[in-house]
């Protein structure tokens, strides 16, 4: 699990908390039903792929922001957007330790 969150975060400056899981296995909860939903019905095969492409490139244009910026970024502004996102983290466990009891 470290090595993965390591892998993350050094080429995608991304984190591995629940918002993260929680939309990763949406996005490909949707594109195994898009799988099945092809197999059992080939005729509608391509307007399922447009829509499925579409959602999906709107999706990862939309949540790549962060790492575009870190890929783009010196040592300084590296450091900062790593202070922004562990003070966001910080406040994230923070509220939820305070709905947890």
């Amino acid at each position: 699990m470290d090595a993965l969150r390591r892998f993350l975060w050094t080429n995608f400056g991304a984190t591995l908390n629940r918002k993260t899981v929680i939309i990763s296995s949406l996005i490909l909860l949707i594109i195994l039903c898009a799988l099945l939903f092809t197999i059992t019905h080939l005729s509608v095969f391509l307007i399922l792929t447009l829509l499925t492409s579409t959602i999906g490139g709107l999706i990862v244009f939309g949540s790549s922001y962060r790492a575009i910026d870190w890929a783009l970024s010196d040592k300084e502004k590296r450091q900062q957007i790593e202070e922004e996102t562990a003070l966001k983290q910080l406040r994230d466990r923070a509220r939820e330790k305070h709905f947890q009891h």
